[in-house]
Order: C-alpha cells, then structure tokens, then sequence
C-alpha cells in the first residue's frame, strides 16, 4: 500500500469539505482522510478490475467497513466518519449500485 501524498491528503479534505478558510484540515483528521484516499484507489482499482462495471454498493461499503476493522481503525467514530464519506462520495460519482436480483428476469 502506497502512502498517500500530502497533495492527496489536502484533496480528500477539500472534497470532504474538511478545509478551512486557510486551505488546512484539522490534523486530528490526518489518518482519516489517508483512509479515505486509501478506499478511493481501492474502490477505482476494483471498478478497472470489472471492467468499468461497479459492484453494488452495499458490497463496497461492508468491505470498506472490514478493512477499516482489519487494519486497526474499528472505533465506531472512525469506522462512521469514514464509512459516511465513502458512501457520500460513491452516491456522488456513481449513484446507488444496486445488488441484482437474480430472480428477476
């Protein structure tokens, strides 16, 4: 796992709407926010993987929401600020995947 630039740090907060009037995040938000990016590539690479089709969206945020638990971040503010910005973002560039049924036909 590459770390995430300090570049890509301040984009996730402006994203998340983090930023101050300065263009600085609160620093308690650091770790977050490099979650954050960290889920975003992970997410664009499954998508790339697929072949440009995404998975549903339930599916993406309980895998982001064991990875957050697998690598230590399990508190339930943590794992809600992230998984709250994860959804935001996964609504905003792709809207709501839904799981197919596969009784329909």
């Amino acid at each position: 796992m590459r770390i995430p630039t300090e570049a890509e740090i301040v984009a996730a907060a402006r994203e998340l709407g983090h930023l101050d009037e300065n263009g600085n995040y609160p620093p308690r938000l650091r770790t977050k926010l490099a979650a954050a990016v960290h889920i975003q590539r992970e997410e664009q690479a499954a998508i790339a993987a697929t072949g440009g089709v995404p998975r549903p969206t339930a599916e993406v945020l309980a895998d982001i929401d064991r990875d957050l638990c697998a690598v230590g971040l399990d508190t339930v503010e943590i794992r809600r600020s992230v998984l709250a910005a994860a959804a935001a973002h996964l609504f905003k560039t792709s809207g709501v995947q839904l799981i197919p049924d596969r009784n329909r036909r």
